[in-house]
């Protein structure tokens, strides 16, 4: 089911409703999971201040931040760039009078290069995160 979700998003031809509805499924998981994360984090972190030590409450929920919230964050921020550019190309296609076959954008085509920006963006997070 996963895997037609998938193809039929990023498919050779997509089906231009679903790849809309999935960029912004992705998007929001990540904005979602990583404030969940992170809240968690903190609530985790607030006991263990309070019952162990603070020191080790503090670096807990750093961990939680590091570990969790920034990959989350980070490939929320690049979904999100992405499902703006699908955003242009899916009113061009109802401008357009949504023809079949219709074929989005590269901006909007998800590649492997947004894995090397995913990191990126997960390591400023981490480190803003560890300073904190």
């Amino acid at each position: 089911m996963i895997r037609d979700a998938i193809d039929h998003s990023f498919g050779a031809v997509p089906d231009i409703d679903e790849r809309k509805d999935f960029m912004y499924v992705m998007m929001y998981g990540g904005i979602i999971g990583g404030f969940a994360v992170g809240a968690i984090g903190v609530g985790v972190g607030a006991v263990v201040q309070a019952t162990i030590s603070r020191t080790v409450g503090t670096e807990v929920m750093k961990a939680f931040g590091v570990l969790g919230a920034a990959p989350l964050l980070a490939l929320a921020m690049v979904w999100a760039v992405r499902a703006q550019f699908n955003d242009i190309d899916y009113r061009q296609w109802t401008k357009q009078g949504r023809p079949a076959g219709h074929v989005p954008s590269g901006r909007s085509q998800p590649k492997d290069r947004d894995l090397f920006a995913i990191v990126l963006l997960a390591l400023l997070l981490a480190a803003f995160f560890w300073t904190a």
